[in-house]
């Protein structure tokens, strides 16, 4: 198993980051991805949360991002659509969303 905690959206190569896992997962792994809840439609995110998660986007995730030249995806970047076609892009062949906790944060299981 391999995890990881609200951290993708932040990296400038998000999607070399995903390949990376997947060829380091041992046959039968999982990727556990988890990552900040947001809407799939922008103009979604709406209310104080959404204020929260702007607001640490621009003043942490998309300029670490950024700064290395990276994507950018921000805070919200990774909706469940996003997070479902990354994982196709990237060699996964089943996404499942996971029970969590709250509503704040959003659990994957990846297979291979």
């Amino acid at each position: 198993v391999i995890f990881t905690f609200d951290v993708i959206h932040d990296m400038p190569r998000p999607r070399e980051a995903m390949r990376n896992i997947r060829a380091h997962l041992n046959p039968g792994g999982v990727y556990v991805l988890q990552e900040i809840t947001s809407e799939d439609e922008t103009h979604a995110n709406v209310g104080p949360m959404a204020t929260l998660k702007y607001g640490m986007s621009l003043h942490y995730c998309m300029t670490t991002s950024l700064a290395n030249q990276g994507e950018g995806l921000g805070t919200c970047g990774m909706p469940e659509k996003t997070v479902r076609s990354m994982a196709k892009e990237t060699g996964f062949s089943k996404v499942v969303k996971a029970p969590c906790c709250n509503d704040f944060i959003s659990l994957y299981e990846l297979w291979p």
